[in-house]
């Protein structure tokens, strides 16, 4: 039996938006195992470079769209927007420990047009504590030992 509690906070002024939420899941395990309880948070910010602003309706950010598409003929290039997130888990309780980190992301997004977008994101790993996992050596992977740097590139398509 899971039960979950969320709360989120959001805003916009102009180009700029900023956002956060923080979750607290409670577990309810059979055969004598002890109930857990599991935190998880994040706070980001975003800027809109080329000065766009999302739309927001009915509870939900719009999609960034680009006052000038990118366009060779017309010169346009799109929105790009700049943004950061912070985030961490705690996915310990008592002896059950599922892990603890905090990572960092950096992202750059190009909105090509009304209908694709471009992101990069670079995530660093900043802290880990009792997890689970362990080296190729077999070593518990630490915050000590986990040098870990994620860089992704990914393509959306709205329509």
């Amino acid at each position: 039996d899971i039960k979950m509690l969320g709360l989120e906070g959001a805003g916009m002024y102009g180009p700029f938006s900023v956002g956060g939420e923080y979750t607290r899941s409670w577990i309810e395990r059979d055969q004598g195992e002890d109930n857990l309880a599991l935190d998880g948070w994040y706070a980001e910010a975003a800027w809109s470079i080329t000065g766009e602003t999302r739309g927001y309706k009915n509870g939900n950010f719009g999609y960034l769209d680009p006052a000038k598409p990118f366009s060779l003929k017309n010169g346009g290039w799109g929105a790009w927007e700049l943004a950061a997130r912070y985030s961490g888990a705690d996915l310990n309780d008592g002896s059950f420990k599922g892990g603890e980190l905090e990572n960092f992301t950096v992202a750059l997004n190009w909105y090509i047009n009304s209908n694709l977008r471009l992101m990069g994101n670079y995530t660093r790993l900043l802290e880990l504590k009792d997890s689970p996992l362990t080296t190729v050596s077999g070593d518990p992977l630490t915050g000590d030992n986990a040098d870990l740097n994620v860089f992704t590139i990914r393509a959306q398509v709205a329509y």
